[in-house]
């Protein structure tokens, strides 16, 4: 390993982290990333040219370290600001309220702070900006009113922040982030390296070679010496962390904000963000993420904080776009992954599961003008709809306690979903997609009309489509946490008499919850079908059918077919509750099933 700045970086395989993060010279180091930034990469400048943002409402000026106070900006004003992403992990006594309001405005006293807060307005000064926005000091906490109109700002105080600190590395606010980082390894001694001043990255591995074959080749021109630190051993984990650092898919040190499910909007919104881990600290930005150490990735070989999907993300947001329809299917992909990340952090409030995206969700509904659905989109309804857990998944999900969101809807749920039944099969451009939902209508009521991205008290979907129903479905041998089989030994379908049920085969199905076991009548509602012209061995299509697992709300029965009658009743005031969703290895829907298609109302 070497050191920070040394001749002998990149020409060996690994160089040490700059651990000392709120030294003066690690300062310096990031306000000359920041400074780079803002200047020099063409893409930022373009984007977003520091010192043009409209000014939150209120901001810290940091002007005098050891004296901030709280602003109150003008409507409309514009300049440079910096955000703060950490994680609370505790109570803040001395955040802002209307009793003490008044008095920050004048002077907040840094004693009375919290470290990482402090830490925050040191690193502000030091880049040479003049206000810091921190959501417990910037928004008066126990005004109702003022969070509401403050979050409805959400999207805009991260995406407007010339840029954001993450402080990574803190499990709650009273940690700090500027601390010393523990050095990885120790070195016993050095040793002199030739680097030859004719060395590039390419021809990095010819030369190591050709220096080791020959220990007195005649010396380059130019060649500079470099110092290479001899270790006597390597801490187990250390291979995999030289490793990352150096892999094209480069990703930032697991953190404690990205186990923090609002930290995702606030780094992913961000245009720049200074990343403190708990090894050293990153520069981030839209053109290049660069260590402490002077290590640069650029283009391909950049990949963020939140991996090769937050990158995109931005991309696709803020790219101009002379049309949405081009970017739809690219958002609707890298959505999917954003929620299956989001879906898997913490929230220290279950009934922030919108509250905490909803500054996502509002750019995407900004740049696409399609219509948002309690975490899924209009123009891609029937695939959104079939989220699972994912088949690794150790834990079935869980649901809340209290209402959060329609059953249809993957906020309803605690715990990590995805999709991996439908167009994530590396054959789906391949097949022929036919979706079965004829119609469809919704209503969701949101807690605060002035927040439509945020919570809600209320939903449904209305579907018109096949409904068919099973009666046996736990017949199956139970398998938790993995996909199970389940035969149609009696299969039926809704609105039809006994004499025209049909077996039907055998069906996959992914159920949501533990409870769900317990459901003692199940409904397939067919959503879409794939075709694979010609694909069977006799040249036959072969086809797919994806849809939900449901049943009746609460348990009660509201004018459905009645199993002992032969007597055809009226289904269309019927409410469901999803408990799943299925894949069935043949067309459910074939001409000869002559499945009636009905309206089916889901909440």
């Amino acid at each position: 390993m070497h050191g920070p700045g040394d001749a002998a970086v990149g020409l060996v395989y690994w160089e040490e982290c700059m651990s000392d993060v709120g030294s003066p010279r690690a300062l310096a180091q990031a306000k000359a990333y920041f400074d780079e930034c803002a200047h020099r990469h063409h893409i930022c400048k373009a984007c977003h040219p520091v010192g043009s943002s409209r000014l939150p409402t209120r901001l810290i000026d940091c002007t005098d370290p050891e004296h901030p106070r709280i602003v109150q900006t003008e409507p409309d004003s514009r300049g440079s600001y910096i955000a703060l992403s950490y994680v609370w992990g505790e109570d803040q006594p001395y955040r802002t309220t209307e009793a003490n309001i008044s008095s920050y405005m004048k002077f907040v006293d840094p004693a009375s702070l919290s470290k990482t807060i402090r830490d925050a307005i040191k690193v502000t000064h030091a880049l040479g900006v003049r206000f810091l926005w921190v959501d417990s000091l910037c928004i008066i906490q126990d005004s109702p009113e003022d969070k509401h109109r403050e979050l409805r700002s959400m999207l805009m105080v991260y995406r407007s922040a010339c840029l954001t600190i993450d402080a990574a590395s803190a499990e709650r606010v009273s940690e700090g982030f500027l601390h010393d980082r523990q050095p990885l390894v120790s070195p016993v001694g050095a040793l002199p390296l030739i680097v030859p001043s004719s060395w590039t990255q390419a021809r990095g591995a010819e030369i190591v070679s050709y220096l080791a074959a020959d220990l007195d080749p005649p010396l380059v021109t130019g060649a500079r010496i470099g110092i290479v630190n001899v270790v006597r051993s390597l801490p187990p984990d250390l291979d995999a962390l030289v490793r990352r650092q150096h892999s094209p898919a480069n990703s930032a040190q697991p953190s404690k904000t990205a186990r923090r499910a609002w930290c995702l909007q606030e780094t992913v919104l961000s245009w720049r963000t200074l990343i403190y881990t708990s090894e050293t600290f990153q520069f981030s930005c839209q053109s290049a993420i660069q260590d402490a150490n002077g290590v640069a990735r650029f283009g391909d070989q950049y990949r963020g904080p939140h991996g090769a999907c937050g990158i995109e993300f931005r991309y696709l947001m803020w790219n101009p776009s002379p049309s949405p329809e081009p970017i739809n299917t690219e958002v609707f992909n890298c959505w999917s992954r954003l929620v299956s990340e989001y879906s898997r952090r913490a929230l220290s409030h279950p009934t922030d599961k919108l509250v905490a995206c909803a500054g996502l969700a509002e750019m995407v509904a900004l740049k696409t003008k399609m219509k948002y659905l309690a975490g899924l989109w209009d123009a891609n309804l029937f695939v959104d709809l079939l989220w699972s857990s994912p088949s690794e998944a150790t834990h079935h999900l869980t649901r809340p306690s209290s209402y959060r969101a329609p059953s249809w809807s993957w906020a309803s749920v605690d715990g990590e979903v995805g999709w991996k039944w439908h167009w994530i099969d590396q054959r789906w451009n391949e097949q022929e997609v036919q979706f079965l939902v004829q119609d469809w209508t919704h209503a969701l009521v949101p807690q605060d009309p002035r927040l439509p991205f945020g919570a809600l008290i209320d939903g449904s979907l209305t579907l018109h489509a096949p409904l068919v129903l099973f009666k046996h479905w736990r017949s199956w041998s139970r398998r938790l946490y993995t996909i199970n089989s389940a035969t149609l030994e009696d299969a039926g379908y809704v609105g039809a008499t006994r004499a025209r049920r049909r077996r039907l085969g055998t069906i996959q199905v992914d159920v949501d919850c533990e409870e769900d076991y317990e459901v003692e009548e199940l409904w397939a509602l067919p959503i879409m079908r794939t075709i694979e012209r010609g694909a069977r061995d006799d040249g036959s299509d072969r086809f797919r059918t994806y849809g939900l697992l449901v049943t009746l709300n609460h348990g009660v029965r509201l004018d459905v077919v009645d199993h002992d009658s032969p007597e055809r009743l009226d289904c269309d005031r019927s409410v469901y509750r999803r408990v799943g969703m299925f894949k069935f290895k043949e067309d459910m829907c074939r001409p000869e099933a002559d499945i009636p298609v009905v309206k089916v109302e889901l909440v």
